[in-house]
């Protein structure tokens, strides 16, 4: 199975916490975050993740896990296989 790199955009009401939730969960499935971007527009939180899943894990696996997480925290979440789309620069 090739090493997959998902981009995953989330975005919903800011509160205290949820960076720490968040990146707690994507530890807890063994999951690497190799970039993060995050800010807060007019109480607007918006993050972006640059992931790395354990080997063996497929897109559609971990986009679902992903948007089932992200709906737990109240946030949406869009997700993208950025490898298969060409759009990353190694």
């Amino acid at each position: 199975m090739v090493d997959l790199t998902i981009l995953t955009v989330l975005v919903g009401k800011d509160r205290p916490g949820l960076i720490a939730k968040l990146t707690r969960a994507l530890a807890n499935q063994g999951v690497n975050i190799e970039e993060l971007d995050q800010t807060v527009m007019r109480g607007v939180f918006v993050i972006a993740l640059l992931l790395k899943p354990p080997r063996g894990t497929s897109f559609e696996q971990l986009k679902s896990k992903l948007e089932k997480e992200a709906e737990s925290l109240g946030l949406n979440a869009v997700v993208y296989d950025v490898e298969s789309k060409g759009w990353i620069d190694e």
